[in-house]
């Protein structure tokens, strides 16, 4: 079996794929690319993704692991990616031990970022002389330490008082791309929200009664499900999970069992859009016309409108640029539930 060179953004995306036991059309779905974007980042001919936060989230690996190969969180079974992986965590480990020091922490980045001392000098806009003197303990430090932090991937507090090395590379990787951490998350949405949403609630134009509707609870905040979470295989219980995006206040009547969900893909435009949140209740059953989220006997997640013929069920895709909309359902298909509310956001939130 080929052996990936994780050294490689693509090496990493193709092992953490088949670690998964993904095929590139699987990942493309769950990551909302298009297929070709994934064989192009898999080949090297593409270096670089803006969806490293799509990608990371549906091979169920850190983003910090994904694009810098640091600390991995890939759990394969290959015996080639996995000593490759402890490998670099073993020399990770070791360096860290040695770096008490500015200097240290300086060389050190420096040499891990692949830099000469002009080459650093140059993105942060620093002499090559200043960066020699910091580097030999001469000066001991430096008024342009966010310049310097940035053009190292790195938090300036790192460089200052050092610590945990993966820590702060994930910190300094969060804030470059805009990603909150589940407090800052909590802390922004509830301080937004009133000024940044507008909430839109389903309507349609001859709404289906529905067997079972849910019991009014008060607006409380649900947790956002990622769409590879396992715990949408057992839809009652994934409210529960510990794996979440964050959380979110519903404005809408739900079941204890509901939960937000972010489209992260375009198969339902233009009613559905990118960043949007959609509420998903397990405890309605869906009707002809509902849109439901559902679950294949592969562990995919899928999106579309329930399509109900008198012996058939279909998932239909909004998209009109996909050719193939009509997917039929068989009964290895698990519909995790039916969507009751809409969030759509002012601008989007990386």
């Amino acid at each position: 079996m080929k052996a990936f060179d994780t050294n490689t953004l693509g090496g990493r995306i193709a092992a953490a794929r088949r670690a998964r036991k993904l095929t590139q059309a699987d990942l493309a779905k769950l990551a909302g690319i298009n297929q070709s974007s994934v064989a192009l980042l898999e080949s090297g001919s593409s270096k670089t993704s803006h969806n490293a936060v799509e990608l990371a989230q549906a091979l169920q690996v850190s983003v910090e692991w994904l694009l810098n190969g640091e600390a991995s969180t890939l759990s394969s079974d290959e015996s080639d990616s996995k000593a490759h992986d402890e490998r670099d965590e073993g020399i990770a480990l070791t360096t860290q031990k040695s770096l008490d020091s500015f200097a240290e922490r300086l060389t050190f980045l420096r040499e891990q970022n692949q830099l000469t001392q002009a080459q650093l000098a140059a993105k942060s806009g620093l002499s090559q002389a200043t960066i020699g003197n910091l580097e030999t303990g001469r000066n001991k430090g430096t008024k342009k330490i966010l310049e310097l932090a940035k053009a190292l991937h790195i938090t300036p507090e790192w460089l200052i008082q050092g610590g945990n090395l993966y820590e702060a590379k994930g910190a300094f990787l969060r804030k470059d791309m805009g990603v909150l951490s589940r407090e800052e998350h909590n802390s922004q949405v509830m301080r937004d929200f009133a000024s940044r949403a507008i909430i839109m609630p389903e309507v349609k134009d001859e709404p289906a009664p529905h067997t079972h509707t849910p019991s009014p609870t008060p607006s409380r905040i649900l947790p956002i499900i990622t769409w590879v979470n396992e715990a949408l295989s057992t839809p009652n219980e994934a409210h529960r999970s510990h794996e979440t995006e964050g959380w979110f206040l519903s404005p809408f009547d739900h079941s204890p069992e509901a939960f937000w969900m972010k489209i992260s893909f375009d198969v339902m435009e233009p009613a559905y859009l990118h960043n949007d949140l959609i509420l998903v209740d397990p405890t309605v059953s869906p009707q002809n016309n509902d849109d439901v989220v559902i679950r294949d006997a592969r562990g995919i997640a899928g999106f579309g409108r329930l399509r109900q013929t008198l012996s058939e069920l279909y998932l239909e895709t909004l998209n009109p640029k996909y050719p193939d909309r009509m997917h039929r359902l068989d009964e290895s298909v698990l519909i995790v539930g039916t969507v009751t509310g809409l969030i759509r956001q002012r601008r989007a939130m990386a």
